[in-house]
C-alpha cells in the first residue's frame, strides 16, 4: 500500500479495509503526506459488500477529481469488486507486483517501480 501512495500521491484516500486490518492504519498514518483520508469496514468476502461500499467512497468524489483504485493487498475476492468497478464505470487503478512492477489496469501495461521504502520504515 505504502508503495503505491508513494508512486500515486493523492490528496485523499479511502481505505476500504476488513475489521482485521482496520487497526493498521496507523501505521500508515504518518507516512500520508497531509494527505486527508477516510476508513470504511466492509466484509472482506462478500462481493456485494465491497461494492456498494466503495460505491459510497465513489459517490463522494467530485466528477472532475481522478480516481484511482489500488488493487494491491486486501482479498482476491476485494480485488476482483475493485476490477469489476474498475469496468463498470470506467476507472484506473494499479496492482503493485513484488517483481518491482505496477500493474496498471485496465490497460495491463506493466511500469518499473520508482519509489522504495527504507528498512527503518520498514520496521
Amino acid at each position: 500500500i505504502l508503495i503505491g501512495l508513494r508512486e500515486f500521491p493523492a490528496e485523499r484516500i479511502h481505505f476500504i479495509v476488513s475489521d482485521e486490518s482496520k487497526g493498521k492504519l496507523p501505521l500508515i498514518k504518518p507516512f500520508l503526506n497531509g494527505a486527508t483520508y477516510s476508513e470504511v469496514a466492509c466484509d472482506p468476502f462478500d462481493f456485494n459488500s465491497i461494492i456498494h461500499t466503495c460505491e459510497r467512497a465513489l459517490n463522494k468524489i467530485d466528477a472532475g477529481d481522478t480516481v484511482l483504485l489500488n488493487l494491491t493487498s486486501g482479498t482476491k475476492i476485494m480485488v476482483l469488486a475493485a476490477q469489476s468497478l474498475i469496468i463498470s464505470r470506467n476507472l484506473n487503478g494499479y496492482y503493485v507486483n513484488q517483481n518491482d512492477n505496477i500493474l496498471l489496469i485496465p490497460s495491463h501495461e506493466l511500469q518499473r517501480i520508482k519509489h522504495d521504502i527504507s528498512i527503518k520504515e520498514f520496521m
